[in-house]
Formats: structure tokens, C-alpha cells, sequence
């Protein structure tokens, strides 16, 4: 594209146009990506691609040396042996409470762009956080998961959830989970250099007698909560079952 960021401009627009998009009746196209070189940045289109419901297109081309590795993140084998994308039931919207963040592709420092897809049936979601700054010595990302955050992605005001930080990013001195609690506090500071991008799960916390559990799903792919169907059985051990149905 010509522009002087393609890829932050990508991201920008991309789940920025899905605060209209996802209310109409289409899906939306992310358009294709490339696996390599890194100069591309494929973790960061990757990311925003298994945030999407639309065709997951590559642009590799046969000199490329393709990332099957990254794909694999991407796919998931079926109980009949059948290859499907593992990926969001709805496409990242850029968080309410961000939507007037307008300095986002700058070449100084400041917030990240934070986007969102949730999945009401598991009770669980994820939230993407690229750096879409301009590139330059100055382009870092000093932002924080908050609570205003949370309420958006899961459209609730309470309950509890934990938070996981899927480890993208180079700083991992702050890759802690967090807990939000009933007071709706949480506080998760990070740190995106150029390029950089990351990802959190926000887990549904299930409480069962003095135990809680959150489902945080395939910590290999890039959507890990693709394919489960949370099932609690209360009679029988006060247990919960995950099914992987890749539905």
C-alpha cells in the first residue's frame, strides 16, 4: 500500500471499520498476508487474520519460504482428520473506549491499538494490541489492559475473569495473568516495541466450591479458544468438561 506504515495503517483500518461492519450482514475481508520475510511482520497480520471471520488469504509467492509453523498456529485437525482454520465466531472491533484514541499511528510514543472479539458461548475472548506507531527510534507503546477494556470486550459490568498475556512481545518482565475481580479493577501494564504486537485471553472465572477455573484453550494456536464447548456438570463432582468441536 502506499503508505509510509502499511502495516499499522492495515491494522488500524481494519478493526476500525468493523465498528460499522460487524453490525451489517457480510463478512468482513482482511485481505491476504505473507508468512515471511519478517520484514512483513507475519506474527502481527497473523494475529489480526485469527481475529477475523472472513477467507484467510497468503500472499506468498513460490520464492517465498513459507512459515508453516505460523499456519499451524492458524489451523486445527478435526476428529475426521480435516484441516480448519481455528479462529474467532466474530471479527476484532477496536475497543469502545479507544475509539478516540486518534494519534495511534504517530512516530512518537503513546498507546497501543487494542481491538476485541468475543465468544459468548464459551465465555471467554481475546484482546489485540498492536503498535501501529510510525517506525522510528521513539515508536514504543507504554499502554495497560483496563478495565474499561475488559467491560467493553465482555459487555459486562461484573463477574470475574482472568487475564493472560500470550507472550508475543519482546518485554516479557510483566507476562503475569491478572484477576479481575467484582469490583471491576485491573491494571495490566505492557510494552510494544516497533513492530510488536500482542495478544491477552479473557477467561470467564468459574468457581466451583473452593476451586476456580478459567478456560484459557490451545495455547499453540493463535486463537486458543477455537473450537471448545464449555459444558459444567454441578452434579457429578462440581467438574467442568471442555469439548474441542471446532464448530
Amino acid at each position: 500500500m502506499p503508505y509510509s506504515n502499511p502495516h499499522g495503517e492495515f491494522v488500524l483500518w481494519n478493526t476500525r471499520n468493523t465498528i460499522l461492519t460487524s453490525h451489517l450482514s457480510l463478512v468482513p475481508d482482511f485481505d491476504m498476508f505473507a508468512s515471511n520475510p519478517i520484514s512483513h511482520r507475519p506474527l502481527y497480520h497473523a494475529l489480526l487474520r485469527c481475529m477475523s471471520v472472513g477467507t484467510i488469504l497468503l500472499s506468498d509467492t513460490p520464492e517465498t519460504e513459507t512459515d508453516f509453523k505460523l499456519l499451524d498456529a492458524l489451523t486445527g485437525r478435526t476428529a475426521d482428520c480435516s484441516i480448519k482454520v481455528v479462529r474467532a465466531p466474530v471479527p476484532a472491533v477496536q475497543l469502545e473506549n479507544r475509539w478516540f484514541d486518534l494519534d495511534l499511528g504517530s512516530n512518537d510514543s503513546g498507546r497501543a491499538h487494542v481491538a476485541g472479539a468475543w465468544d459468548a458461548e464459551v465465555g471467554a475472548g481475546m484482546i489485540g494490541a498492536w503498535n501501529c506507531r510510525e517506525p522510528g527510534h521513539n515508536a514504543v507503546c507504554r499502554d495497560r489492559v483496563t478495565a474499561a477494556d475488559i467491560a467493553d470486550l465482555t459487555q459486562s459490568s461484573d463477574g470475574r475473569f482472568v487475564v493472560y498475556p500470550r507472550g508475543y512481545r519482546a518485554a516479557q518482565d510483566d507476562r503475569e495473568s491478572f484477576v479481575v475481580g467484582h469490583d471491576g479493577s485491573c491494571d495490566l501494564p505492557f510494552t510494544l516495541w516497533e513492530g510488536e504486537c500482542e495478544a491477552f485471553i479473557v477467561s470467564t472465572l468459574r468457581v466451583f466450591n473452593l476451586s476456580s477455573v478459567a478456560i484459557l484453550g490451545m495455547q499453540d494456536k493463535l486463537w486458543p479458544l477455537g473450537g471448545l464447548s464449555v459444558i459444567q456438570n454441578s452434579t457429578s463432582c462440581n467438574s467442568v468438561r471442555c469439548w474441542l468441536t471446532f464448530r
